[in-house]
């Protein structure tokens, strides 16, 4: 049987908090921060409120992220000035034109889809002042559109949920919308590699790529893909990174057909997008989570609980990577750069009784990214620490019997490199039962004792103690060894 080494110290602790409170004093202990040099690190920044429905979100090379709400038909810039993230004006297009895909052309000027009219519009700056203009109609009328900004500076637009694509160019100091495209197969989006190919991702096994002629479009014939392409981005050396909506990305060289990389993030990714340090990025719509894989390794490098439903990954200029959230009708960065520690802010001890449910919320402020929270120091028996994911955790649970006493727990909220420290007082109420003595076979002969609260045997050559530091142990009494550790 293992000795109980904590037994002394829990005592001597108990006695000193009995005596503490018996003379009407606090226990305050102090809160210690290290001063590690910290490394930069990924982390989602505060969501952005914004409107009824934000839908889309694209991305200006100024920096400037713009984002459409199709509930309230409006389009709204957030600028970044100083690291600070700044909701503008929201300006209005068309009543009831529902917009939905949105994309920032080479010049700074932004594109709109307007899905019930069956139209694009394009804003422009006019002396300072953001400005619809004359929309353009396109060949579809009430299909969601996913606007993309050609390398060469024209405009593509697909019709979600059918198989068109349509091109809208400028000519003579004018945008017009030439013949529609139409795929042998329905399509999801449109994404271009790094030598600036269009390929058309569809949610069967196949990609098609655009082809230029003499002036001319077409499309070529599919490309076979290992399985559905409802999603992609832009991968290295002219490869393209592939999700099938479901519980498998792929890395897809289109030169040789082949994956030389397959992974299964969680199902339900409803976004892909990838960033310049060789990460690529899934949302999740079960976990409601942000996920980084590493494209080199290929596997789940970290993942961000930002809740709802996280969509429309969107890589910023800066490295950032924004997205709309159409669940919690926000919008959202996660962004690397260098930590800085939380403060825990929550009261430094609670009262957990013993047998009846208790809930603690640890809670912290300030700080870049959310802090981990936790602790290596043992809990009464029967509560645990939850992480919440979001700057604060949860202490919960029903004390055990045999749990009774003072257990004095450093809690720590994680920043990256950043670690800061809180001494945390835990007491079970009440006073344990005097511990029996427990003799067992020692290692080298003789016997080994140590000391337990109860001790009861069943049928079955079993018996079962508890010991003081909470835990029930499961002993066999024919090899008379631990079976389980509870």
């Amino acid at each position: 049987m293992r000795p109980s080494s904590r037994r002394p110290l829990r005592l001597f602790a108990a006695l000193a908090a009995v005596f503490l409170l018996a003379v009407g004093l606090a226990v305050v202990l102090p809160t210690q921060t290290s001063t590690a040099t910290p490394a930069a690190v990924w982390g989602a920044e505060p969501a952005i409120t914004l409107g009824s429905n934000p839908t889309e979100i694209a991305a200006g090379d100024d920096g400037s992220i713009w984002v459409v709400d199709s509930t309230d038909a409006t389009l709204t810039e957030i600028t970044n000035v100083a690291g600070v993230s700044t909701p503008q004006t929201p300006i209005a297009l068309a009543e009831g034109s529902n917009p939905t895909g949105v994309t920032v052309d080479l010049d700074g000027n932004v594109w709109v889809g307007l899905t019930a009219t069956g139209q694009v519009q394009q804003v422009v700056d006019v002396a300072g002042t953001w400005t619809p203009q004359t929309p353009i109609s396109v060949g579809s009328t009430g299909n969601t559109m996913n606007l993309n900004t050609s390398p060469d500076g024209s405009i593509w637009v697909v019709f979600r949920g059918t198989s068109n694509v349509q091109h809208i160019v400028e000519s003579s100091g004018g945008w017009s919308a030439e013949s529609m495209l139409t795929a042998d197969r329905g399509i999801d989006e449109l994404v271009f590699d790094t030598n600036g190919v269009g390929w058309l991702m569809h949610p069967s096994e196949a990609i098609t790529k655009l082809v230029e002629t003499g002036g001319v479009w077409s499309l070529a014939a599919p490309l076979s893909t290992p399985f559905r392409a409802n999603w992609g981005a832009q991968g290295p050396d002219s490869s393209l990174y592939l999700s099938d909506g479901g519980c498998r990305v792929v890395k897809f060289l289109p030169a040789t057909q082949t994956t030389p990389f397959v992974g299964y993030p969680s199902c339900d990714t409803d976004s892909l997008a990838a960033t310049a340090d060789s990460s690529f990025w899934l949302t999740s719509n079960s976990s409601g989570s942000v996920d980084r894989w590493s494209g080199t390794a290929f596997n789940l490098a970290e993942r961000f609980f930002v809740g709802g439903r996280p969509r429309d990954l969107t890589p910023a200029t800066d490295g950032s990577l924004w997205f709309v959230n159409t669940t919690n009708h926000n919008v959202q960065q996660v962004s690397y750069r260098t930590p800085i520690a939380s403060s825990i802010t929550s009261a430094r001890g609670a009262n957990f009784p013993m047998g009846t449910a208790t809930t603690f919320t640890v809670t912290t402020s300030g700080g870049f990214p959310f802090p981990a929270i936790r602790t290596t120091d043992p809990l009464p028996y029967g509560v645990t620490l939850t992480d919440n994911h979001d700057g604060t955790a949860t202490l919960a649970g029903a004390a055990r019997p045999g749990s009774e006493g003072w257990y004095p727990v450093q809690l720590e909220a994680v920043n990256g490199e950043l670690v800061t420290k809180q001494l945390f007082s835990m007491t079970v109420p009440g006073v344990a039962t005097s511990p029996l003595p427990v003799f067992s076979n020692g290692e080298g002969g003789g016997w080994a004792t140590c000391s337990v609260n109860s001790i009861a045997a069943t049928a079955g050559a079993n018996f079962w103690v508890a010991s003081p530091g909470g835990n029930i142990l499961h002993y066999s009494t024919g090899q008379f060894s631990l079976v389980e550790n509870m």
